[in-house]
């Protein structure tokens, strides 16, 4: 479960430690070699989220980066949905859109099939909802 945000987030020298600064780049090289050799060889992966690296709101750029690792659109939107829910284990109350399954539920423009990156800018998110309850409706979608 790479997180690939904070791969892709740059240590600030400024505020980090010597040994920190060295150490977070080590890591960005390690992870940028090893996950797309995981992503080629068939290895299962789920989508990271780590809290706090990033703006909130930001999460959606991590299919992008899957993408970028070599994994197809779909199988970064899988990666954040149904296989997370099968490798973390709760796929039997989640993961899927299904009749008496909790959902989360992201609805955007543009198709992430053909622009997998539009989904990681916030503007292009239309409406967030969790468990039916809307977070972030722009444009009326949940009335």
């Amino acid at each position: 479960m790479p997180t690939l945000t904070t791969v892709n987030t740059g240590p600030d020298p400024l505020k980090a430690a010597s040994w920190g600064y060295a150490k977070k780049k080590h890591r960005q090289t390690v992870a940028r070699r090893h996950i797309p050799h995981a992503v080629e060889r068939g290895v299962r992966v789920a989508m990271g989220t780590d809290r706090g690296i990033a703006a909130h709101g930001t999460n959606l750029r991590e299919p992008a980066y899957l993408v970028e690792s070599g994994m197809t659109p779909m199988g970064a939107m899988l990666a954040g949905t149904s296989e997370a829910a099968e490798l973390l284990g709760p796929a039997h109350e989640t993961g899927t859109l299904e009749p008496g399954k909790r959902a989360g539920l992201v609805i955007a423009r543009g198709n992430p099939l053909t622009d997998i990156a539009s989904l990681g800018k916030p503007e292009n998110v239309l409406l967030v909802a969790e468990d039916g309850v809307p977070y972030k409706d722009t444009d009326g979608l949940a009335a």
